[in-house]
Order: structure tokens, then sequence, then C-alpha cells
């Protein structure tokens, strides 16, 4: 597929620069000067460090979290510096602000800033027992102490090799332990638009957990949240002429959730290679929740698929949902490697878009081609959780685009 030169010179961009901030090479920001402040996970593009660096995978800056898991990305980690034992990993904890569910603790009551240091031995361990890697990069969620009550928190990371700092990351959050709900936003409504229309009903329904769903595909296990679900159901029985690609299926609980009682001609990609990849568990429930639909997959790498097999049917598909790899370049090239498969209206569905990376690499995707974003919905949530109890899993970006033809 020949890109426009813009679109090449972003996919340039966006594969040598990364937002972690490395000690000692010279930041870029996108006019070339150098920006120190840039230092959290929502910062301007840096050259990638030749060394290891980490960054925060989870949360987002200036996210609220009910989770006091925090999620670090280590890049460029060579094998021998964990079997040596050669990294160590800094984290500070502050509590800004512990005043915003009640009256502010006295000083000898509360400890504001605390230190936890992953030594050599420690950090070696738990990044070769960690079975979350993903390219040149490993990931590691740990639990951090935020206390009990409603705070501003700031975290840093600091990495060091040989003893001495090579990297550094932070990001400013608000914890709130007792409360799980989410942040959203919306622009005004062209409900004159059937697909728009199909997106805000959809999304009414879910929101009274009203679907065609039985419990039994509400109760099965997945990356996916109940409300999510109930959203997926509706939106394909109310989306003209439904068809449907999902990018990233696993065990079935979105795709079964968008087929099920509806008519829909509906085409999965994944090779199962992540997570356990239970292939198995995603025939059977497509098997027992997916009459009705015309149902097909692919067992491959969403940038190895078979084009030409895919490109058999003529037909496009209305609804498509992301849920692939997660890193910058993988959803750049998720909408511009399949945006030919795509009604000249339809509507995209990101996964996960609490995650920075998600974000970025999605819309610099979309200011790169030709189209109108008529309609866009994009939900923040406080957890980063698989779990099917949660509503909207770890975030989602909703959009209705029209194709621009010339």
């Amino acid at each position: 597929m020949n890109l426009p030169a813009g679109i090449l010179f972003a996919i340039v961009l966006l594969s040598l620069c990364s937002h972690a901030k490395p000690l000692h090479p010279q930041a870029c920001s996108p006019d070339g000067s150098s920006n120190e402040n840039d230092n959290n996970n929502d910062q301007q593009l840096h050259h990638r460090s030749a060394l290891p660096y980490v960054r925060f995978k989870w949360p987002s800056d200036g996210l609220s979290t009910s989770s006091n898991n925090a999620e670090f990305e280590f890049h460029n980690v060579p094998p021998d510096s964990v079997t040596e034992r050669l990294l160590s990993l800094k984290i500070t904890t502050e509590l800004l602000d512990n005043s915003l569910s009640g009256p502010k603790a006295s000083a000898s009551e509360t400890t504001t800033k605390q230190t936890k240091t992953l030594t050599p031995e420690e950090l070696s361990f738990l990044l070769a027992t960690s079975d979350s890697t993903y390219r040149e990069s490993r990931t590691l969620s740990l639990p951090l102490d935020f206390g009990t009550e409603t705070s501003e928190v700031s975290v840093t990371a600091a990495l060091t090799l040989y003893g001495n700092a090579i990297s550094e990351s932070s990001v400013r959050f608000t914890y709130s332990p007792h409360k799980d709900y989410y942040e959203e936003s919306a622009p005004p409504l062209l409900l004159d638009n059937a697909h728009v229309a199909a997106v805000h009903r959809s999304l009414a329904m879910a929101s009274q957990q009203q679907s065609k769903l039985p419990a039994s595909i509400l109760s099965l296990p997945g990356m996916s949240g109940t409300t999510f679900r109930h959203f997926l159901n509706n939106l394909l029985s109310l989306v003209p002429f439904p068809s449907y690609l999902e990018i990233g299926v696993w065990a079935g609980s979105s795709f079964v959730s968008s087929i099920y009682g509806n008519n829909v001609r509906a085409v999965g990609i994944d090779n199962w290679s992540q997570f356990g990849g239970p292939k198995s568990v995603f025939l059977e429930n497509v098997n027992a929740f997916g009459s009705g639909s015309t149902v097909s997959f692919f067992e491959s790498s969403c940038w190895n698929v078979n084009h030409n097999e895919l490109k058999k049917n003529s037909q496009k598909f209305s609804v498509y949902f992301f849920d692939g790899p997660h890193e910058v370049l993988d959803h750049f090239r998720a909408i511009i490697e399949f945006y030919e498969y795509l009604e000249e209206t339809s509507v995209i569905i990101i996964d996960d878009w609490n995650f920075v990376d998600v974000r970025w690499g999605t819309l610099a995707a979309f200011e790169g081609l030709p189209l109108d974003i008529m309609y866009e919905k994009t939900i923040m949530t406080t957890q980063n959780s698989a779990l099917d109890e949660t509503e909207w899993h770890n975030g989602v970006g909703i959009f209705v685009v029209k194709k621009i033809t010339s």
C-alpha cells in the first residue's frame, strides 16, 4: 500500500521516539528544542535511549485510579543485565494532598513521602519471572502503598545501572481507594447520522445494563467490562448493515457479545500468542453463542494476516474493534493498515484508552487520513483490570468516522 509522505514521516518519527525520559541523551520536542519538564508518561516524544530505561504504563498522568498497582515498562533491557543483576529500581511515592475526602491528618500522623528500592537481586528475579513481555520491553506490576484515604499522589521511578541513575519517569494522579468511577468526554451529537445515533442509543442502553446478552455471556472470563459487552451487543443490532471486524479476540468475551442475537458478518483475527492464548475457549464460546451470524477468523498476527483472503469478500466493515498489541506504532498501524476495510461511514472502537501510547498512536493515524471524525466518546476508567466485573475494563475510545472522497 502506498502511503502519503506525511504518514511515512509520522511512522519514522514514532519509531525513533519514545516518551520515557533517559537521563543522558538530549530530549527532543517536535520543534527540535529540549524540554526538561517532560518527564511523565503523557509528554512530548523523546529519542530512544541505547541504555535501559523505565516508564510508567499505568496509571496515566492526571488519571484517577482506585487501584494501588503501578505498572512499569522497561525498554532496552539486555538479558545479561537481568541474569547478572545489574539493574535496580528506586520508587518514590509522595502524597501531595490527603485531605480530599476528610480533615487533613497532622504531620505526625501522616507519612507524605515513601521510598521503595528493588535491589538488583529483587528486580532481576521479578523481570526474569515476569510473563508480561512485549518486543523489546518488559512490564512489571507492583503494589504500592498510597494509604487508605483519597489523595493526590506523585510517583517517581528511577532506574540505575551499576549504581548510576540512567533513567527516570514520574506520574501524578488521584488515588480514590473507595470509589470506582470513570471519566468520559464527548462532543455534541449529530443524531441525524444513523451511525452516531446507533452509538448514542447503544451507550444509553448499556449504562442501564440493557441488551440481549444473557448472564452466561456477561460472566464469561475476558478482558472486557460488562457495560462494554452490553454496548457492543446493542451497537451491532442498531448500526446500519452490521458487519464486524475484531483484532485481538482472546477468549471471545467481546466477540460473542457483538454477535449474540444479531445477524452479523463477523471476522476475528488473533494468533493467541499472549496471555495464555485460549484459542480453544474462544472456539467453544463462538460455537455456544454465535448462531445466526456468519463468522470467520484468521489465526494470524494482524500484521501478517493474509490480506488477499481478507479481501475475498468485498463487503466492508461497519464496526471495527482493535484490541491487539498496544504500543504507539501498533495503534498507528491498526488504523492505517485496516482503513481500506472500513465502510464509508464506520464505528472504530479502541480498547485500553487509559494508556497514553494507545491514544497517541490512534490520534496520529486519524490526523494522517482523509476522514472526518463525526463523533467521539472517550472513557477513562479508574481501574486497569481484566476482570469481567468491571464496567469498561481499561478505558475505551469510540469514534464514528466518515471517509473523505475526492
